[in-house]
């Protein structure tokens, strides 16, 4: 197996003023990088193909950047004939990598259930599903409180071909 080496151009780095890249993960259709942009983290995704799906992601984003519990998007541009999105960073941990400050503790996670239900339900009254909603797409932020992430295969059922599964 072939390990392909993903960094930023320096050319990137120079128009955006990035001044470090943290981390980086790859995804079906994007790149995404943790980086020091103008003193500030943030996250970086690198879209390649920018299609429809990724259309979706941000749409939802923007709909829904008044909830508290979805990261912000902050510059949405084209460089050399990809898409470049900066979002708000968030600092917390994933709940798989803080379990053990849960366990035991039934009223400690119904409030985070009921919390992480009340971030999506404006979402799904507008018909929309995450699709990927799993302990990785769930950061806890320093002060307990949950932000869902990465609405990257996110469906709209209304304009959906499964829309028709729900119909009738």
């Amino acid at each position: 197996m072939t390990s392909t080496i993903v960094s930023l151009s320096p050319e990137l780095q120079s128009h955006y003023n990035i001044t470090e890249a943290h981390s980086i993960k790859r995804g079906g259709q994007k790149i995404v990088f943790v980086v020091t942009k103008d003193g500030e983290k943030c996250v970086l995704k690198l879209f390649h193909d920018f299609g429809k799906r990724d259309i979706r992601e941000l749409d939802i984003y923007e709909k829904f950047k008044h909830i508290n519990g979805i990261p912000k998007i902050l510059n949405v541009d084209d460089f050399k004939g990809d898409k470049v999105v900066f979002e708000e960073y968030i600092d917390g941990s994933s709940p798989h990598d803080i379990a053990n400050s849960y366990a035991g503790d039934a009223e400690k996670i119904r409030t985070l259930v009921i919390t992480i239900t009340s971030i999506l339900e404006p979402i799904w009254g507008d018909n929309k599903i995450h699709r990927d909603l799993k302990p990785n797409n769930i950061m806890i932020k320093t002060d307990g409180r949950p932000v869902v992430i990465d609405f990257g295969i996110a469906q709209d059922l209304q304009n959906s071909i499964h829309n028709s599964f729900y119909s009738e």
